[in-house]
């Protein structure tokens, strides 16, 4: 049972984690598309400017 748990916990724990990055890259994308500067939409977003040069 308590291996059930300790799955489904971590699973809960994945789909938190792609949510908060899923939404990240939304709030990167409303920023570019707004016209602000790549370091500070990293700095908000918390992505890196590597990966919010993939989206631009």
């Amino acid at each position: 049972m308590n291996r059930i748990r300790a799955g489904q916990t971590e699973k809960y724990k994945e789909g938190l984690a792609k949510g908060a990055n899923e939404k990240a890259i939304a709030v990167a994308k409303a920023m570019l598309k707004h016209g602000d500067d790549i370091d500070y939409i990293s700095l908000v977003s918390g992505l890196s400017i590597e990966e919010i040069r993939k989206i631009n």
